[in-house]
């Protein structure tokens, strides 16, 4: 997701540095509208951002598409970056 952090879907797990040809939004900034597709696809999304900085416009935007149908389950600290789980609600 830009700067602060990017999108990873997963049914076949989050993909590793090198990528991965799982579909994740991973590796790659995605449009708004692209994440909003593809989030029609998922059951289970992982926002991966840098620790401490602020999301821009585009980032926020990004989370409110999150919001809207899914819920955060588990949030990790990894090294200098915050992986959040989040997971489609039973509503959808």
């Amino acid at each position: 997701m830009g700067k602060s952090g990017k999108c990873c879907d997963d049914d076949a797990g989050c993909c590793g540095k090198g990528g991965c040809g799982c579909g994740a939004l991973a590796e790659h900034d995605r449009a708004c509208d692209q994440i909003a597709q593809a989030l029609t696809k998922r059951k289970r999304v992982w926002l991966i951002s840098t620790d401490g900085v602020a999301p821009d416009a585009v980032d926020r935007e990004k989370v409110r598409l999150l919001l809207d149908g899914y819920r955060v389950t588990k949030v990790d600290i990894v090294h200098k970056f915050q992986v959040t789980l989040w997971q489609r609600t039973a509503a959808r």
